[in-house]
């Protein structure tokens, strides 16, 4: 019997893992390295090490909390449960025709890519939320330079934001053809560094980008509103 889908390695999931002397000087924490692609004998030696690996991060967890941090630590946890479902597969299932054991494993494992996924957003908007705090620090403690814009923390658009804090003078439909799209961790495009300039459509732009409506309320004028969005 064979590992019926790939089973990445920890730092495929975690790039901070990678070429880190802590990691490649210290041999207990080399799991973060194994893997098994779809098709390889299943291994209960790669099948101990994985448990051994769960054990050593949580042991280097104590001591490097910022280096492996919680979500590293689930990860190992999840990638051992995708190796014991293939190998309990193979040892307590019945005879299982080859269709009903690959639809097991693929189940497992499209719940553990998702979980992991779930774990690269956070990752992400933790990411943008310390650089944020960088940059407010940077434009509050010099008022003179050019603002630096805060990067997307939350993700997806901010449209249901935006259009109850639209004035009349601003068309919806403008509000509705700007499609940003952007990513966690991006600035706004063409960003205009120059506060005093923006009107309101380029304030529910921003709310629409950064989905975050910056505390603004429907009744704030223009001049209360600019400052909001570039602290």
């Amino acid at each position: 019997m064979a590992y019926p889908v790939v089973i990445r390695r920890i730092a495929d999931v975690h790039s901070i893992l990678l070429n880190n002397p802590q990691i490649l000087n210290h041999v207990p924490l080399h799991g973060v390295f194994a893997s098994k692609n779809a098709g390889d004998a299943l291994d209960r030696q790669a099948l101990q090490e994985a448990e051994e690996t769960v054990d050593n991060l949580r042991s280097a967890h104590r001591l490097l909390p910022a280096l492996i941090t919680d979500d590293i630590l689930q990860s190992s946890k999840i990638r051992l449960q995708a190796m014991q479902s293939a190998h309990a597969a193979h040892d307590f299932q019945q005879a299982p025709d080859l269709a009903g054991l690959h639809a097991l494993i693929q189940n497992n494992h499209d719940a553990v890519i998702n979980r992991l996924d779930q774990i690269d957003r956070r990752l992400a908007q933790q990411s943008a939320y310390m650089r944020n705090t960088r940059i407010i620090n940077k434009n509050r403690s010099q008022p003179t330079a050019p603002v630096t814009p805060l990067v997307k923390h939350f993700p997806d658009d901010g449209h249901a934001l935006a259009e109850p804090l639209r004035p009349p003078a601003v068309m919806q439909a403008m509000l509705q053809n700007y499609q940003p799209n952007g990513a966690v961790g991006t600035i706004p495009p063409n960003f205009n560094s120059n506060v005093d300039n923006y009107t309101n459509l380029d304030i529910l732009k921003l709310i629409i980008f950064y989905n975050d409506d910056f505390g603004i309320a429907v009744d704030d004028a223009l001049h209360e509103r600019k400052p909001r969005p570039v602290p």
